[in-house]
């Protein structure tokens, strides 16, 4: 970081009320040097879903939430970084940019992790195009 940037640094965040350095995004062609990704996993297409050939137990079994993620980075003061291979999760796959056009889920039920805590199932649904 330029040096002059980094002088005038905790003035600016001062006035701005933040305790901490903001984050950026942005998109690059490049793996940064360090950071925090999600581990690999197919990515659940479109086409894959008409076909019956995404493993959901393996897109699930790599579950990784982005947010949680950037929440990591940001924490450590490193990068997050995300690609068609690294997305964590379906939801945050389709946000990225990496399945385009959506999947075509029709509903998904969420049996609570925590059954002493929530004692209904929920289900959410949504409507088709």
């Amino acid at each position: 970081m330029n040096t002059e940037i980094k002088k005038a640094l905790p003035l600016f965040l001062e006035i701005l009320g933040l305790d901490e350095e903001p984050m950026g995004i942005f998109y690059t062609d490049e793996k940064p040097d360090d950071g925090f990704s999600p581990k690999p996993t197919d990515l659940p297409t479109r086409e894959k879903e008409l076909e019956n050939a995404i493993n959901w137990q393996a897109v699930f079994g790599q579950f990784s939430c982005v947010i949680g993620n950037i929440w990591r980075a940001r924490k450590k003061k490193t990068a997050a970084y995300f690609d068609s291979e690294h997305f964590g999760c379906a939801g945050g796959a389709f946000f990225l940019g990496f399945i385009k056009p959506r999947l075509n889920l029709s509903y998904i039920t969420f049996l609570p992790a925590f059954p002493n805590v929530c004692r209904v199932n929920c289900t959410v649904t949504r409507l088709t195009n």
